[in-house]
């Protein structure tokens, strides 16, 4: 997979999803002189991954340098592999018109994606059925009141605020017990008083 980055549009979130990467992946990083610090981990996590990373600077060749150089690059990769997979990443809404280009216009039509971070890339491509999984599993998006709140009402979470994290973890592996073991285990793990209070809890 090919992943044409215009760094300058977004700079780190742009590669968010970086440590889905693969050997047999190109990441091309389009970026201009105000914008060529990345964050070190992130840095490191690109060159961990084994693909092949390339940098395109394009100093100081006018406001779409990156725009331009990116539809060339799209050219350049596809006259060589027609089947290559090509992808581009910014939120600049002039690559619609390249997409378009590719998808409608072209001789031979290619669906080059457009999406705003290399995770949101992958999420669209066939395959990759394991990162996808965890892909969208990092980006799950939660209701935090209601999830708090089911937090709270939760018997660990009560537990935790009488007994102490030790002792509910202890009672917690009770809890497929019968009544019985579960009641002696809560009074053996808590004392009486706490350990009544941990039983009814349960």
């Amino acid at each position: 997979m090919y992943f044409l980055v215009d760094y300058e549009n977004q700079e780190d979130a742009s590669l968010r999803g970086a440590e889905f990467l693969l050997p047999e992946d190109h990441l091309y990083i389009f970026y201009s002189k105000c914008c060529r610090n990345m964050a070190r981990p992130l840095f490191e996590t690109i060159i961990r991954s084994g693909c092949e990373l390339k940098l395109y600077g394009l100093g100081k060749s006018g406001r779409n340098a990156n725009d331009f150089g990116i539809a060339s690059k799209i050219a350049e990769i596809l006259t060589a592999d027609p089947s290559a997979q090509v992808s581009i990443i910014s939120k600049d809404k002039d690559f619609v018109a390249v997409r378009s280009y590719w998808l409608n216009q072209a001789d031979r039509p290619r669906n080059v994606i457009l999406a705003e971070d290399i995770g949101a890339v992958i999420l669209l491509i066939h395959g990759r059925k394991d990162q996808k999984e965890q892909i969208m599993k990092q980006r799950e998006r939660v209701n935090f009141p209601e999830e708090l709140a089911k937090l709270h009402n939760s018997p660990a979470y009560k537990l935790k605020n009488i007994v102490g994290e030790d002792k509910t973890k202890a009672i917690l592996e009770l809890q497929d017990s019968s009544p019985k073991e579960l009641y002696t285990g809560c009074l053996k793990i808590c004392g009486r008083a706490d350990g009544l209070a941990a039983y009814h809890m349960m």
